[in-house]
């Protein structure tokens, strides 16, 4: 079981209504009294604290924090984005029980499991369902015996890429909980120490750099990350006689490259079967980098990373741009040929891409299933991920270039609205602030010349100026600049004129649900879909391949299946509040948006989707709808903007 961590400590003083003992600290967390004094000064606990906060150790007292009400507080809020989720600890101990099975370094019982997770039967019970579900999109299976115990069965390839990515995952959750950047030599090491693989680390990592440097070009951060570990992961897979019984992969043009590589691996002492070399051959090949200069994109690619872009938002062509759809249209043929060769990406980063992009990663998955069908491929979530992070990236470098006027009303006085105007300035290089004013003294040619108007105070104007105004406190607070940044965002992805107006033949609907599953709650509503002639009957299909590629949960305990467009007949959206959370994927979920959607335009499309996510983001928006009145309420936002 891993050990605490400072910031563990620390929030667990936080909770405590009373000074504590360091015997009282050591017997909650199962660790030595060393251990905790050892965590208490560490050189990590001053940059936690900070300075306004002090830990206090008083003899016959015992040990507490010490500081404002406002401070502790948001020391607090800091720890728990640090750790992530109040599942963290759950997730982390699958990941654990996961790494124990596909290493098979000894055969496990569910007693065994229960013993060494520290953990009840149920709970280990419980966890294997979910493992299975999570491992069951690469044709895996937990198997469970009363002599031998309980294993995973199924193609050695995937198993070496699900033990790949269930250490780079776990290694995540180390760097997380340490609350530095993630590097390889950080976390993953940690990984491969308490799984005893750490011995062939350096040598891994020698051969990999030798690749890049005498054979192939260099590979990316990620690539180079995945095949050391493939390395290590295939040494110890061939030592206990869990051998590749069958690679595809025609070595003709590349057999000078590849008796090279063989070398390398021999001159360093690493010894593997014949098809653990062609695999790891093939996916350095998948894996180097090569320059836009150096790879000729496919023009119809290029033209669907446009198109892909332009559905999820408007974007100016020009000499720079082109040259990111470019580089996403280098991504996505690289995600195409992985897809083809069966390699399986992984991203241990998804649960924050998801958190902290889910509107982009929404809609990337709605939209990418036209590449998907065109090259006959499937991109998992992890995937998905990736290609949410390039467009990301294009949105944010177009976002810092678009100036917007800014109308500032305050009543607070000249000193204070000036320091107001330099704060705002301070944290937002593209705000600028055309003008200042009191509620008293303003003039319409004002609020028409701006593109953004900040005010303390409620005003009063006609209905074409309110989706400029944002209200904001007097000293500008970390709310406040949330709340102008999601308009900022609102406003570049969908710029849309007061006529900008959807089609109304969308029907919504709204269904209470009691099921167990994800399965019962797609075949229950995808056949009243059917019934009621919204789609033909092989959507339900559709959906259900939707999500062995990729899980449609987009955090939040929200998901938003959907399938193959050509299969609706006429357009609805089915809002499924479940009264309890079933697993979706890896996820648990009790809100299902059933999207039956079928958009001629681009725009249209674009349009639905950045409203519909703007609800998705105050889930209280979707999570209150109880009454036919609040649902026409939603459906009027998202098809007319109001």
């Amino acid at each position: 079981m891993k050990k605490p961590t400072v910031e563990d400590i620390i929030y667990y003083l936080l909770e405590c209504s009373c000074p504590v003992t360091i015997k009282e600290i050591s017997r909650h967390f199962m660790i030595s009294e060393k251990t905790v004094w050892n965590r208490l000064h560490n050189e990590m606990l001053n940059q936690l604290l900070g300075n306004r906060v002090k830990l206090i150790l008083k003899n016959n007292v015992g040990i507490y924090l010490e500081g404002e009400t406002e401070e502790l507080g948001s020391l607090k809020r800091r720890i728990l984005k640090s750790l992530g989720s109040k599942n963290y600890q759950h997730e982390l101990r699958q990941n654990h029980i996961l790494l124990d099975l596909l290493l098979g370094k000894e055969e496990y019982t569910i007693k065994g499991l229960m013993d060494r997770h520290l953990v009840s039967r149920n709970h280990i019970i419980q966890d294997l369902n979910d493992l299975q579900k999570y491992i069951e999109p690469l044709d895996l299976v937990i198997k469970k015996t009363q002599n031998s115990g309980v294993s995973i069965l199924g193609d050695e390839i995937l198993i070496r890429q699900l033990l790949e990515k269930t250490i780079l995952q776990t290694s995540f959750f180390y760097k997380k909980s340490l609350n530095k950047d993630i590097k390889f030599d950080e976390g993953i090491q940690m990984v491969l120490d308490e799984l005893l693989l750490e011995k062939e680390l350096v040598r891994a990592i020698y051969v990999v750099e030798k690749v890049q440097q005498k054979i192939l070009k260099p590979f990316t951060d990620e690539g180079r990350k995945e095949l050391i570990l493939q390395i290590i992961i295939s040494q110890y897979r061939s030592s206990i006689d869990n051998d590749i019984q069958y690679v595809e992969y025609d070595l003709d043009k590349d057999k000078i490259r590849f008796r090279e590589f063989i070398k390398l691996f021999l001159d360093n002492q690493i010894f593997l079967k014949e098809n653990d070399y062609i695999y790891l051959w093939k996916r350095c090949v998948l894996n180097r980098f090569a320059s836009n200069d150096d790879y000729q994109i496919n023009n119809k690619l290029l033209e669907m990373s446009r198109s892909l872009l332009n559905s999820i938002m408007d974007i100016k062509y020009n000499e720079e741009n082109e040259l990111l759809i470019k580089n996403l249209a280098y991504h996505l043929s690289q995600a195409i040929n992985r897809s083809k060769e069966g390699i399986k990406p992984n991203n241990p980063i998804l649960p924050k891409i998801k958190q902290e992009y889910g509107k982009f990663y929404s809609m990337v998955l709605t939209n990418v299933q036209i590449i998907e069908e065109e090259f006959n491929v499937s991109f998992n979530e992890d995937e998905i991920g990736f290609i949410t992070i390039y467009i990301s990236s294009i949105y944010e470098t177009n976002l810092n270039k678009e100036f917007h006027k800014v109308l500032l009303i305050s009543d607070s006085g000249i000193g204070q609205t000036q320091l107001m105007a330099m704060r705002l300035m301070k944290k937002f290089q593209n705000l600028l602030i055309h003008d200042m004013k009191t509620t008293m003294n303003i003039e319409e040619f004002q609020l028409q010349n701006c593109d953004v108007i900040l005010t303390t105070r409620p005003i009063l104007t006609k209905p074409i100026y309110r989706n400029k105004i944002i209200r904001i406190s007097n000293f500008v607070s970390e709310d406040d600049i949330e709340k102008i940044k999601e308009h900022l965002n609102k406003k570049y992805i969908l710029k849309t004129n007061e006529n900008d107006f959807l089609n109304n033949d969308i029907d919504f609907r709204f269904f209470r649900s009691d099921s167990d599953s994800r399965e019962d709650i797609l075949n229950r509503y995808i056949q009243i879909a059917t019934n009621e002639e919204y789609c033909t009957n092989r959507l339900l299909e559709s959906v259900f391949e939707r999500e062995k590629r990729s899980s449609t949960s987009i955090g939040q305990g929200i998901a938003i299946p959907h399938g193959n467009s050509a299969y609706i007949k006429k357009q609805a959206v089915f809002i499924i509040k479940n009264n309890k959370k079933v697993s979706w994927g890896k996820e648990e979920v009790d809100i299902v948006l059933l999207l039956l959607l079928r958009f001629e335009k681009l725009s249209e499309n674009r349009n639905f989707f950045v409203r519909l996510y703007s609800c998705l983001e105050r889930t209280e928006l979707i999570r209150n709808i109880d009454n036919e009145n609040q649902l026409e309420e939603l459906k009027k936002y998202i098809l007319k903007g109001d």
